[in-house]
């Protein structure tokens, strides 16, 4: 999916428009999470710093935060790693607005049993609801993983992404993976005969598989293409902003099954030319869970060719991308978090960043130093963040 030229314009332009409400929390109640036991922080809807030395806890204030927004971590940590060493459970609390009413949201978590969500003091048996609620953005030093990573970390950008936008995206990618799982079971059973038998029974009951996971696959690349439609040229605008260069950053989807006639009847008939491999392999080799993402600055592949600057700067300029869209497409921009940012890029691009805080919705902003942002007069609210307790800059909370 090439970037059509994009004409040049200042980062912070987008962020002009004047939204009718913008998402932000107000305050957060941490128990138990990773290094802070108990903590409780108060936020601008605007513009927050939070400083502190490495290690402290900055990274996971923030993690906490994207948890209270979709219950993942933006680190791709597991809940039980999140837990503070030796606790039974972990708690986060959170009040803010979004679409311009009140809202609360209770998650906690103990291991062996399932999360617990509240949302507006209702339990809420769909952690999925989370979605709908507070939507929110990430960038941090291991986002260079959405180009040096496994496919898996780009597919996990791209589904959390899409799920904030469209509430029916987590419910097709849930019956798209129990159809996977399904199928893949099928292909073990029947692949046992056919290693023996070179033939195989029931080949009709596969062929119904088939085409369960050809209609919901195809639903499943539908949205990640318009997705990645309405990004890319966004992406590009921002790289080029931020490097003040011409050349062209580029995404391309790289869908599995490669189809000339796109359509499900195509996408079964690729899985049943290609039955024998699958019956050998016993798992399904085509679909969604295969699909990839390639990055490219002015035609050479950012994996091979990009240094690691270069790689941060265009991954930079997709998370500002993702900002836009959702703003675009909800009415109200997310919430920004940003980790360490300063200690990533040179003057020239975080002056450029740091044009855009005073003009967007709620953004968080971490450092090691003070001196390290310059210009503290951008920021509504200063934080900080020493060995897993949280206090205002001059005031303990």
């Amino acid at each position: 999916m090439g970037s059509r030229r994009f004409q040049r314009h200042s980062v912070c332009d987008v962020f002009r428009v004047n939204y009718i409400h913008g998402v932000n929390l107000s305050n957060v109640r941490l128990n138990q999470f990773r290094n802070l036991a108990a903590a409780e922080v108060q936020l601008s809807p605007k513009a927050n710093l939070i400083f502190g030395s490495n290690g402290a806890g900055k990274s996971n204030l923030l993690e906490a935060i994207y948890y209270l927004c979709t219950a993942k971590s933006f680190r791709g940590a597991s809940d039980d790693e999140m837990k503070a060493r030796d606790a039974e459970f972990f708690r986060l609390e959170g009040d803010g607005k979004a679409a311009g009413q009140s809202v609360r949201i209770e998650i906690a978590y103990k291991p062996g049993e399932k999360k617990r969500l509240k949302i507006n003091d209702v339990a809420e048996p769909r952690v999925s609801s989370l979605y709908e609620q507070f939507r929110v953005v990430s960038f941090g030093p291991d986002d260079v993983e959405l180009v040096y990573g496994a496919p898996s970390v780009r597919r996990r950008f791209l589904d959390i992404s899409i799920a904030q936008i469209e509430p029916l995206y987590i419910s097709l990618l849930w019956e798209y993976k129990k159809t996977l799982a399904q199928r893949n079971a099928l292909l073990r059973d029947l692949g046992e005969a056919y290693e023996s038998l070179g033939a195989i029974e029931y080949e009709e009951s596969l062929e119904v598989w088939d085409e369960k996971l050809a209609s919901v696959g195809l639903a499943v690349h539908d949205a990640r293409r318009r997705f990645l439609r309405s990004v890319s040229d966004l992406a590009s605008g921002y790289h080029q902003s931020l490097t003040n260069m011409d050349g062209d950053f580029v995404m391309e989807y790289s869908i599995s099954p490669r189809l000339d006639d796109y359509s499900q009847c195509a996408f079964a008939e690729k899985l049943k030319s290609r039955r024998r491999r699958e019956l050998m392999m016993r798992q399904s080799m085509y679909g969604p869970h295969r699909d990839d993402i390639t990055f490219s600055i002015g035609r050479s592949d950012c994996r091979s060719f990009a240094s690691r600057g270069q790689v941060k700067t265009a991954t930079l300029a997709l998370k500002l991308a993702v900002v836009e869209h959702i703003g675009n497409v909800c009415g109200e921009p997310p919430i920004l978090l940003l980790d360490e940012i300063y200690s990533d890029f040179d003057r020239a691009r975080l002056d450029a960043v740091s044009g855009l805080l005073s003009s967007m919705s709620q953004v968080l902003v971490t450092t090691s130093k003070l001196e390290e942002a310059r210009d503290l007069t951008i920021f509504d609210n200063i934080l900080m963040v020493e060995s897993g307790k949280v206090a205002l800059h001059g005031t303990h909370l």
